[in-house]
């Protein structure tokens, strides 16, 4: 099993490049092939402090997304410069950010925009992540 790291500008490049495509195959499944995804990546010190409280200590992913012009950004995040991933880590990241674009005319509506509210952060993530392992087809 591959395990993709991002010690290197070249080990970075590779990843970005694999895990943009994940991103890809499962927009496509998901039918948000017509929205502007954007795929970013964020090593080490270069993780905001949004995101890096987002992931609440993880590696993993973070997205914004606007389904009014249907454009969203999705970051892959490292907190350490030696972070590493099997390809299923990487597909189960890119499918629970898909998802999140996908439910974003939901979320979106149901949030309130304060970063704080811990209920909502929670239950916008079960019910993304139970979303994302259905897709896959696996559960904990």
């Amino acid at each position: 099993m591959k395990v993709w790291t991002c010690r290197t500008t070249k080990e970075r490049e590779k990843l970005g490049s694999y895990f943009a495509d994940l991103c890809k195959v499962w927009a496509k499944k998901m039918g948000v092939t017509h929205w502007d995804i954007e795929v970013g990546l964020e090593f080490g010190i270069e993780v905001t402090r949004e995101h890096r409280e987002q992931l609440d200590g993880r590696d993993g992913g973070v997205t914004t997304a606007n389904p009014t012009y249907e454009r969203a950004t999705i970051y892959l995040c490292a907190l350490e410069e030696d972070t590493h991933w099997t390809q299923r880590e990487l597909e189960e990241v890119a499918v629970h950010e898909v998802v999140h674009i996908l439910l974003s005319p939901v979320t979106n509506t149901f949030s309130t925009g304060q970063d704080n509210n811990f209920l909502e952060t929670r239950t916008i993530e079960a019910v993304v992540t139970r979303t994302s392992r259905a897709l896959m087809g696996w559960f904990d």
